[in-house]
């Protein structure tokens, strides 16, 4: 059996700590040409947005000059086999350390795409939203080492918070690993045999893009 589990944030405009902003028009008072009848109901949305808003996925041109954005990754790139690392024991500032991820060794595979649980989306756009903590450099050496495929996170990153370079995205993007930051509902993964769908619009010249991302679990039915 076949279950699908919602790991991103609604944006609402306005609320969000990036700019979101929503204009909605009559398509026949910008576009002329178009028609409609008196009465019928014809509009189109402009979207100003800013591509940290909400449950986003970043792609190594945010750190690298020449590095790969959005357009330039597959969808085979960002489709795969998840793994949940469980670190809700970790609090605000506190080190989620390489043997924290290597309890989950045996999951690990070339090709994964690893999401570590915090459960402090349930912070999502309050004034507690950065309080996370951050993964040591070791555990992302060696998730890379690993080949992982996509690192994600359900808070709003995996850097030690002050730090004028944040070495882990560099390193991530440094080996074309993309990282999602702010998704939700990892806790909501019941089974350790699913797939992690993420599919941003594809914009060249971006390096990060917010992004609907979904795990579809295989289930086993009890007889």
């Amino acid at each position: 059996m076949k279950r699908i589990v919602e790991l991103s944030h609604i944006l609402e405009p306005g609320k969000e700590e990036y700019k979101l902003e929503v204009d909605i028009f009559p398509v026949t008072k910008r576009f002329p040409t178009y028609k409609s009848r008196p009465n019928d109901r014809y509009i189109m949305t402009e979207l100003s947005i800013e591509t940290h808003c909400g449950t986003h996925i970043e792609f190594p041109l945010h750190y690298i000059p020449d590095g790969r954005d959005v357009s330039e990754f597959s969808a085979e790139e960002l489709i795969g086999p998840g793994v949940v690392i469980d670190c809700t024991h970790r609090g605000r500032d506190e080190e989620i350390t390489l043997e924290d991820i290597k309890k989950s060794e045996r999951c690990i595979k070339e090709g994964s795409i690893v999401l570590i649980r915090t459960d402090l989306d349930k912070n999502y756009r309050t004034e507690r939203a950065h309080d996370r903590p951050y993964i040591a450099i070791e555990a992302i050496k060696w998730l890379i080492q690993k080949k992982i495929k996509v690192l994600g996170i359900d808070c709003t990153g995996i850097e030690k918070r002050g730090k004028a370079f944040q070495e882990s995205h560099y390193l991530l993007f440094k080996n074309n690993i993309p990282l999602i930051e702010y998704l939700c509902n990892l806790k909501a993964i019941q089974s350790t045999d699913f797939t992690v769908f993420i599919l941003p619009v594809r914009i060249r010249g971006v390096e990060a893009m917010p992004t609907r991302v979904i795990a579809i679990e295989d289930l086993q039915v009890q007889l």
